[in-house]
């Protein structure tokens, strides 16, 4: 019977993950790193979503940027949160903020701009204060689909071009994230987000953070896509089908997904695959909102999910 034409990419991945595995099976020995992002939990405090992953085993935790001001906000609670992250023998990966319109690149008027940069900045030193190692943006507001005018993307471009500086003067990568169409404005697929990382043209902006479900709505297949975005690949949101829950909840080819991550390097350090369920998902109440204070229960399912599943597949398709 024949392949459908997806299955025949899979494979075509497969064939080369036992020839490489084969060829240099010293590149397989590390694992590839796990963390999990704490805004997929919605409202609590930052310690207590660092003492849930801890008990369950992760060693990483991505840490939400909620800069509101210089009184409120994570950034106020830095000494707690790594006291927590030292109690639990656990690192920051690095920082996942809401870039939300107000504050966003793509601001058109001086006061939007000076927010932004606040926003943007605080949050970077935020995350080198806290010991991750990369920041996650998306270069217009999320929650936008569209431009607001024709002059979005180039404000945007403008704005990073000016202040990537702060990324290198805090060594921390800056991982553009790769969102479907109708979350932002743009940079709904790879080449989009390489078009965008070409044109701020900053060494410390040359990263894709990809998202699974995020990924499948923008190019054909998930696998080729990892395997598209090749060693700019910094970190991969980790969740299930188009219902955004756990991994192992749905219909997605994961081991077809590890094959590509170890075929690019994605087991090195300062690569993360980052759980972001939501628990929404879990709930099946039809949307994600970040400020709903979900059911202790659900948030300790989805993260021991996650941690449990990704392992598990991960040994299958290494032996």
């Amino acid at each position: 019977m024949k392949l459908q034409r997806y299955e025949a990419i899979s494979q075509n991945i497969r064939d080369e993950f036992e020839l490489q595995k084969e060829k240099h099976p010293e590149r397989f020995k590390r694992r590839i790193d796990l963390s999990f992002s704490v805004p997929a939990f919605g409202l609590e405090p930052v310690e207590a979503s660092i003492e849930r992953l801890g008990r369950l085993g992760y060693q990483y935790a991505e840490l939400p940027g909620n800069y509101g001001g210089p009184d409120t906000g994570n950034q106020t609670r830095l000494r707690e949160i790594k006291e927590a992250l030292e109690t639990w023998n656990m690192k920051c990966s690095g920082v996942c903020p809401f870039t939300l319109p107000g504050m966003a690149f793509t601001e058109r008027d001086s006061f939007g701009r000076q927010r932004a940069f606040d926003y943007l900045k605080n949050n970077v030193e935020f995350c080198k204060a806290a010991g991750g190692s990369y920041y996650l943006i998306t270069p217009g507001p999320v929650g936008v689909g569209h431009p607001a005018d024709s002059g979005d993307y180039s404000r945007s471009v403008a704005f990073l071009k000016e202040h990537a500086r702060i990324f290198e003067e805090n060594d921390i990568r800056c991982a553009i994230e790769i969102c479907h169409r109708g979350a932002v404005p743009f940079c709904h697929n790879i080449e989009e987000a390489r078009q965008y990382m070409k044109d701020v043209d900053h060494p410390y902006v040359q990263y894709i953070y990809g998202d699974m479900k995020h990924l499948l709505a923008g190019e054909p297949h998930l696998g080729e896509a990892i395997m598209n975005c090749g060693k700019q690949l910094l970190c991969l949101h980790l969740r299930d089908t188009c219902n955004g829950g756990a991994i192992g909840t749905g219909m997605m080819d994961l081991d077809t997904v590890i094959r590509a991550l170890y075929l690019v390097g994605f087991n090195r350090e300062g690569c993360y695959a980052v759980g972001e369920p939501t628990a929404s998902a879990c709930l099946r109440d039809g949307g994600f909102d970040p400020f709903i204070p979900y059911p202790e229960h659900i948030k300790t399912e989805i993260a021991q999910a996650t941690l449990e599943y990704f392992r598990e597949r991960e040994e299958e398709v290494l032996k």
